[in-house]
């Protein structure tokens, strides 16, 4: 539903109908009512030269999305991808085999996106860790392994 100025006669409903899924010729009607519920109809022929619609834009995220680190094993850094489908506050952690804190990469909010992290862990003994990012509603934790 559509509602125009109608140069100083009041508003202008107009309502669209239908789904036009292909180009060529189409019958197109238009009432006309003003506020006294006087009413006119006008039907009229259109072409379509192009049809248009709305599909999801290759390479931006629909979903919440954590990767696995490439490389892993690695030494001394690794790569960590992550997807946002919409803008949120984002907390990326890496932790140890004990559950402790090692580093915090990401503590923000972002815009919708795909993002890599790097992680270098260099000052860290070989191991295990792991990695958790939080993002909205999501949380997700994955494993990785430091070899030196």
């Amino acid at each position: 539903m559509l509602l125009l100025p109608a140069m100083g006669i009041g508003q202008v409903t107009a309502q669209v109908t239908g789904l036009v899924t292909d180009t060529g010729w189409y019958t197109a009607t238009v009432l006309v009512k003003d506020e006294h519920g006087a009413q006119g109809q006008l039907q009229f022929t259109v072409y379509v030269d192009f049809v248009t619609s709305v599909e999801p834009i290759p390479g931006i995220p629909t979903e919440f999305s954590l990767e696995q680190n490439y490389p892993n094993p690695f030494n001394p850094v690794t790569i960590i991808r992550y997807e946002l489908p919409h803008n949120t506050e984002v907390n990326l952690t890496i932790y140890n085999l004990l559950g402790q804190e090692v580093e915090i990469l990401v503590n923000e909010y972002q815009p919708i996106g795909t993002y890599e992290a790097s992680f270098n862990a260099s000052a860290l003994p070989s191991g295990t860790y792991f990695y958790r990012l939080q993002a909205d509603k999501f949380v997700q934790t994955k494993k990785m392994v430091l070899l030196k």
